[in-house]
């Protein structure tokens, strides 16, 4: 994992970006000077590699040395008045990451260390700086291939290494990584090992799949791996109802059925109080209730508690529930029922499905997201599992843990930030009701810098704008689009989904249509919605709502998705935090609505909030830009917690 690490630090960027650009490049060095330049050139010289750009940093320094010896003054000073651009300047600072180039700190820079005793570039600190690292040890795969592992990553694989036979689980906080640990996990499996890779979603598998590009790996997702097994195995267990294999449209996280459709097309009845379509409701409940645990049959255990009546009432319920899991799995041919991954991974589980003898071991990411079921498939499968996960990411507030007698290695080092984020991650693991058994440890040789708003304003450098949700991302956007001033912009996750979103919205508002997106699909009316979500402490629908009442109508949205969140050359990005937990960015501003008032609520509810906090936080590399009352916000969220 080399990199180059170049004299300039990010305050001096800052300076060349916003302030006079004389007085700025005035109080330039030689040696930052030459590094500024090779910003600037970064465009054209950045498929030449490490090497070449190092050379150019090299060259320009001798050539302002031998200038200045010569008594003609600093040329690179002139050169990068006449070649600076800020635009151009913005953009070399988001190719850092991906170019594995780092600035050097204010202190690095005035050290000189980087310097022959001459005054020329030293070619062998690169060398020097690597080793400050925390990736200190290496494996050898026996194809050539090297893997470089921090300490505790080594020691994993050293574990895992001297019992390939058993079942193994990594604790690893953010930013550890696990990524770059799973890969080399692949690579260093002996032969002829040929591992079954499972990840949760595609984006992760490409990730993964890129940086073994020769593996002999299989990777698919949990939910292909569902599909394929329900349609192909001819080895799995009969189950009682019947399978249909579902459509394309069936698939669509989009279609959506209504209670009251639902419970004409099942005759469903009234029960206690509740109307035919309020059943429906509960059933659908019930129904996520059974395919996220361990149980055979839907029981009046998953009724919601607010839904019990007589021991009659229950088996009701029940016996409604159990009919639209049967339609779920074989639908009649009148009508679209959706069907989701967790019924089919529940499907698969409750038929007995086995990983195959072919693969050697199975790999599992991100497995804080894990079902029970899919614990189920993983711990009576022939071989070992290896899974790599941080309960701290659940964003669903709970952790489905594996059998006590799985050996379990915990990380705690980080790679990717400096030592200045424990002072944020520390407190919310400390909050966290998953608190884990080690705490976190910054890279001490990468500088992050910490920077508390109490009025929130627009970023002035280029970061990711994280926010909660859908509803956040919304208000952003308008925001973003709203702001000719400033730069564009990039839009991550599902575009569509977010258009989807702010479309049902205005359809809701101005016509009072019913939406089929599933976070607004319950509200029959504008004014249910906004009592609901204004009750449940969401102050953004306040917001979004006034830009409505102003006007914001389809021609003018559609607009703004045409015009905007395309620009990946900004620098600046908008996200929802479930968006990028593989994801990392040089800079990170944490929206406020990720950290909403503390009420009293349950250790799940509280897992759910710092776990979205924790999630973005960690996604900064060099900087982090937070609310100022993040440590007291955690605090008293600990504090009003019920048992």
């Amino acid at each position: 994992m080399d990199s180059l690490f170049i004299p300039i630090s990010a305050d001096t960027t800052d300076r060349l970006l916003n302030e006079d650009r004389e007085a700025a490049c005035e109080s330039l060095s030689t040696p930052e000077l030459a590094a500024a330049l090779v910003l600037m050139k970064l465009h054209a010289a950045s498929q030449s590699g490490l090497d070449a750009l190092e050379k150019l940093l090299a060259t320009a320094i001798d050539v302002a040395n031998e200038a200045i010896g010569q008594g003609s003054g600093n040329p690179l000073r002139a050169v990068l008045l006449r070649d600076l651009n800020p635009s151009m300047l913005q953009w070399a600072l988001t190719q850092l990451q991906p170019l594995k180039i780092n600035l050097m700190s204010d202190t690095e820079v005035s050290a000189r260390e980087y310097l022959t005793v001459v005054g020329g570039w030293d070619f062998g600190y690169r060398q020097r700086r690597n080793d400050l690292t925390p990736i200190i040890r290496t494996r050898d795969a026996g194809t050539g291939v090297k893997v470089r592992l921090t300490d505790p990553q080594a020691r994993v694989t050293d574990c895992l290494l001297v019992n390939t036979d058993e079942p193994l689980h990594v604790q690893g906080l953010a930013g550890t990584g696990k990524t770059h640990l799973l890969s080399g996990l692949i690579e260093l499996l002996p032969w002829p090992a040929m591992p079954l890779v499972l990840c949760q979603t595609q984006q992760q598998v490409r990730a993964i799949k890129n940086r073994v590009p020769d593996s002999h790996a299989l990777f698919t997702t949990f939910h292909g791996l569902a599909l394929e097994v329900l349609e192909h195995d001819k080895n799995l267990k009969r189950y009682e109802f019947r399978y249909t294999s579902p459509t394309p449209d069936r698939l669509h996280p989009a279609t959506q059925i209504g209670d009251a459709h639902l419970a004409r097309h099942l005759n469903f009845r009234s029960v206690a109080d509740m109307t035919p379509a309020q059943v429906a409701g509960v059933c659908k409940r019930m129904v996520m209730s059974f395919c996220s645990g361990p149980a055979r049959a839907i029981s009046s255990k998953n009724i919601p508690a607010k839904s019990r009546g007589t021991d009659a009432e229950q088996a009701d319920l029940v016996m409604y529930a159990t009919a639209l899991w049967r339609e779920i799995l074989s639908p009649a041919p009148n009508i679209l029922m959706p069907i989701r991954s967790y019924h089919l991974i529940k499907l698969m589980a409750l038929r007995g499905f086995t990983i195959p003898s072919t693969f050697s071991h199975v790999i599992v990411d991100e497995s804080h997201d894990l079902s029970i079921p899919m614990i189920q498939v993983l711990e009576r499968s022939p071989q070992a599992f290896i899974s790599l996960g941080d309960d701290l990411q659940a964003l669903s507030g709970r952790v489905n843990k594996h059998s006590a007698t799985i050996r379990q290695r915990d990380i705690g080092l980080a790679v990717r930030a400096g030592v200045p984020m424990e002072r944020v991650l520390n407190p919310l693991i400390e909050s966290h009701p998953s608190r884990p058994q080690i705490q976190y440890e910054g890279n001490g040789s990468i500088e992050t810098r910490l920077s508390h708003y109490d009025k929130l304003e627009m970023p002035e450098r280029p970061c990711a704008i994280l926010v909660g949700d859908l509803w956040g991302q919304l208000e952003w956007f308008l925001r973003l689009s709203h702001t000719s001033s400033r730069a564009g912009f990039e839009l991550l996750g599902s575009r569509q989904e977010l258009q989807r979103f702010a479309q049902d919205l205005i359809k809701l508002h101005d016509r009072g249509e019913r939406a089929s997106h599933g976070l607004l699909f319950k509200y029959s009316s504008w004014t249910a919605l906004f009592e609901a979500e204004s009750a449940a402490g969401n102050t953004t629908v306040e917001r979004l709502a006034r830009r409505l009442q102003k006007g914001l109508g389809m021609d003018e949205l559609k607009s703004l998705f045409v015009r905007h969140g395309n620009d990946q050359a900004s620098g600046y990005k908008l996200a929802k935090v479930n968006d990028v937990r593989n994801l990392e960015f040089d800079a990170v501003l944490l929206a406020p609505d990720l950290l909403p008032r503390p009420t009293t609520m349950t250790p799940a509810e509280r897992a759910k909030l710092l776990s979205a906090v924790y999630v973005g936080a960690s996604r900064a590399r060099y900087e982090l830009m937070l609310p100022g009352y993040l440590s007291d916000w955690a605090a008293d969220l600990a504090r009003l917690s019920t048992i």
